[in-house]
Order: C-alpha cells, then structure tokens, then sequence
C-alpha cells in the first residue's frame, strides 16, 4: 500500500482544486492509473480527512 505522501505527492494537483467532484475513472485517465490503484488512493485520502465522499443516486464521487 502507498504512503499517503506518495498519494498527496501524486494527487497535488487535485488537492488544489476547490470543491471540485470527480469518479474513480477520471481519475484513472487524468493521472494514468489503474481502476484499483485510484479507488486505494482515493479511499486512502477520504480517511485521512482530505476528501470527502458523496453519493449522486447509484454513483459515488470525492470531493477536496
């Protein structure tokens, strides 16, 4: 598993972002990642209190 210095160091530019919503597979494609890897990362993320998950009917999207 990925220290959380490493998923911040890879997310910087999403960390920035105000109040922005996104889905697992756009992050797959804006950063070159696997379905796993950005859902662990994402996860990862909303655990330590940088992110925050919603959901929009069936689907989930993460918020900074």
């Amino acid at each position: 598993m990925k220290k959380l210095g490493d998923i911040m160091k890879t997310y910087q530019e999403v960390l920035q972002m105000p109040a922005t919503f996104f889905n697992v597979k756009q992050v797959e494609n804006k950063f070159g990642v696997s379905n796993q890897t950005a859902m662990n990362d994402l996860h990862g993320l909303v655990a330590e209190g940088l992110f925050e998950e919603r959901k929009f009917g069936k689907k989930r999207k993460i918020s900074g």
